[in-house]
């Protein structure tokens, strides 16, 4: 599993307005009615905080949210949204480009010309 360099950072941030603040991973989850794993995979960065959660914990920690963002760079690599769009069109090119070499193949086996112009038919009246 991928790690999100936001989840990672704002777990951080939790773990030490936590541990300033003099609270145990078994206090702070009796707070918001999780285990004490609950809370190390949110530290941890393994489990992603939700936005309601994040508020319950910016009132437990009198933090305004913003402070679980302060000093958080974004990973341009991670979030570079367009690369991963071309990445996903790429590989349906790909799949697309072995549907139609079999297309093809499976077509030229077939000997009756009345079949191959009737399956042209059919293929010209899908709409698309």
């Amino acid at each position: 599993m991928i790690l999100s360099p936001i989840d990672t950072h704002i777990g951080k941030k939790l773990k030490k307005i936590r541990m300033m603040s003099g609270m145990t991973q078994d206090q702070l989850g009796e707070l918001i009615g999780v285990t004490f794993q609950q809370i190390q995979k949110y530290e941890k960065g393994l489990n992603r905080i939700s936005a309601g959660r994040l508020y319950e914990l910016s009132q437990i920690f009198g933090k305004p949210i913003s402070a679980f963002f302060n000093d958080y760079t974004p990973d341009k690599e991670y979030y570079n949204f367009k690369h991963k769009q071309e990445q996903e069109h790429l590989d349906f090119d790909e799949l697309r480009s072995k549907e139609i070499i079999n297309l093809i193949k499976a077509f030229n086996k077939i000997s009756k010309s009345g079949v191959r112009k009737n399956i042209i038919t059919l293929l010209h009246s899908i709409p698309t």
